[in-house]
């Protein structure tokens, strides 16, 4: 916070400590793994299997075994066989684009992660992988490359940030949140997702 505060202050570039970046990292794949849009498929892959694996041998269906496997995935989820998902997001360059609060704001949902691949699939394992994380609602985490740079800069390209509002929105299950209340109508609208209560007494920020 300290940092974006100087960067919006006096607009030039600054380095992230190794520390906050071993913290950020963690931050963000708690993140990948907690929300409905990870936990929902990985407990109805479970239960197909589940239910394959009580026809094939006459077992009755175990609702049990299934939250049982979903955690097992969980706990391994991201790891191959040579490094954890944390050791390798660690060799991504980190940077932290901020951008003034006054001038506009990142949107965060209930499924906050993103990722962006144009070449390939977008697996996390994949080099061309972009991972981008909403911090707070004047900062975005974005993974990229593999020189393990990191850096904080003030990001101008307000065309950008409004773009990427839009993809974080579309990918919502249930919860949108912003601290703009007509910022966040203006995202709504460009969607095409039914704004109810628009003028209302509804709590501002939420959508």
């Amino acid at each position: 916070e300290a940092a974006i505060d100087k960067i919006n202050l006096h607009a030039y570039s600054c380095g992230i400590s190794e520390a906050d970046r071993w913290n950020l990292i963690e931050f963000l794949f708690l993140h990948m793994i907690r929300v409905p849009a990870v936990m929902d498929y990985i407990r109805e892959e479970s239960s197909k299997h589940e239910t394959l694996i009580s026809r094939k041998y006459g077992k009755e269906y175990s609702e049990d075994y299934v939250q049982k496997n979903s955690l097992r995935v969980i706990a391994r989820i991201g790891h191959n066989k040579n490094a954890p998902i944390l050791a390798y997001l660690l060799k991504r360059d980190c940077r932290i684009l901020s951008v003034l609060r006054s001038r506009a704001c990142f949107l965060t949902t209930d499924n906050p992660v993103g990722r962006l691949n144009k070449t390939e699939p977008d697996g996390i394992f994949y080099p061309n992988t972009e991972v981008y994380f909403p911090i707070n609602q004047r900062a975005l985490m974005v993974l990229h490359g593999d020189r393990a740079q990191h850096e904080i800069v003030r990001f101008k390209d307000l065309t950008a940030v409004f773009d990427f509002n839009c993809y974080s929105a579309r990918k919502a299950r249930e919860l949108i949140v912003s601290g703009n209340k007509d910022y966040l109508i203006k995202v709504l609208d460009a969607i095409g997702s039914e704004v109810i209560n628009r003028n209302g007494d509804t709590q501002e920020g939420s959508g």
